[in-house]
């Protein structure tokens, strides 16, 4: 907690312009870094929900406030204005939910279930397992957060993920991620992902990159899920640093 407190006060937010021009750009254009199909898809769907307004929710498994900083820096929360016949809708920031907690209010930091935990002894004593299983810390807080983000989860159409590693550790949101991209058809799911020993001039790299992100969502999803099928709805980004400030 001492060690992310002082990186973000480390931070500048002086040039509210900038940031606020590539928060936007990167909110409302994250489909440009996509292959072509993948772009297609993702814009056929805003085409097909054009006269309604768009909401940007943000669930944020980092501890600072440096994303509602950078958020604020966009006059109103409106990312953009759309003109579609003779009405304009407004497409705005909406909700920010840190599941895990800030860096100075109840951060939760640890395990996803007891099955990760090496001493058994810890493990199967509920007194002391609470305080390092992450959902069940989460409950006992009594804070509310990760409700509310599986209800933002469960009423989005498009998911992206960004800067996020797919850890064990975090099993329960990857299994919600999996349900959710399963309950509907036109649900897309988008993971921006970084590798140091990517190459984009290896088709090879590429592909072999979607198959490790494609078998690590297959432990998590569950019975009647056909991975083969929702693999048509996961666009992958590689090296894509969209939020370049």
């Amino acid at each position: 907690v001492k060690y992310l407190t002082e990186q973000e006060n480390n931070l500048e937010f002086t040039n509210t312009d900038e940031i606020s021009k590539v928060m936007t750009q990167a909110l409302t254009g994250f489909q440009r870094q996509l292959h072509m199909a993948s772009r297609a898809q993702i814009d056929d769907l805003l085409k097909s929900k054009s006269t309604e307004k768009r909401v940007y929710h943000f669930i944020s498994f980092n501890y600072t406030s440096v994303l509602e900083k950078c958020l604020q820096t966009i006059t109103g929360g409106i990312l953009q204005t759309r003109k579609v016949g003779n009405t304009e809708y407004s497409d705005v920031i909406g909700e920010i939910v840190h599941p895990h907690g800030y860096v100075d209010e109840c951060p939760i930091m640890g395990v996803n279930d007891d099955s990760q935990i090496a001493n058994k002894d810890i493990a199967q004593d509920p007194g002391i397992a609470k305080y390092l299983i992450k959902p069940e810390t989460n409950k006992a807080q009594k804070m509310n957060f990760d409700f509310i983000a599986k209800s933002m989860l469960n009423s989005s159409d498009i998911l992206c993920i960004y800067g996020m590693s797919l850890g064990e550790t975090d099993a329960l949101w990857w299994k919600r991620v999996m349900t959710w991209l399963n309950s509907s058809s036109a649900h897309q799911l988008v993971v921006f992902t970084f590798d140091p020993s990517f190459s984009p001039a290896s088709h090879i790299d590429w592909m072999q990159r979607e198959d490790r992100i494609v078998d690590t969502f297959r432990q998590y999803i569950g019975p009647g899920m056909n991975m083969e099928q929702l693999r048509a709805r996961i666009h992958l980004a590689v090296h894509r640093n969209i939020f370049a400030i």
